[in-house]
């Protein structure tokens, strides 16, 4: 009878809304945390390819006006980007491209 007395008291449904009203806030909390978290992801992901895009012209600029001339810079080096592609039940091919 205790038991049940309990869990229909006052005390009990005040327990259980302020329990169920922070795990909503939590829940808003995290669903505003991820959408800033990926906001700040995207525009540091542009930076990126801004600077990469950038580079890249720079340096054709700069080949492109001293040709051979021009000592190899490799930390101007754009890396390469590997693409592979499966197909079902065959081996992977490889494709490489260029940054640029």
């Amino acid at each position: 009878m205790r038991i049940s007395q309990y869990f229909t008291s006052p005390q009990f449904h005040e327990r259980m809304a302020t329990i169920a009203d922070q795990f909503q806030q939590m829940q808003a909390d995290l669903t505003r945390e991820k959408a800033a978290m990926n906001r700040t992801w995207a525009k540091r992901e542009k930076q990126i390819e801004t600077i990469v895009s950038s580079t890249a012209k720079f340096t054709g600029e700069l080949q492109a006006l001293y040709g051979p001339s021009l000592p190899q810079l490799p930390q101007f080096q754009l890396p390469m980007k590997f693409f592979i592609l499966f197909t079902d039940h065959q081996s992977p091919i490889t494709l490489t491209s260029d940054l640029c």
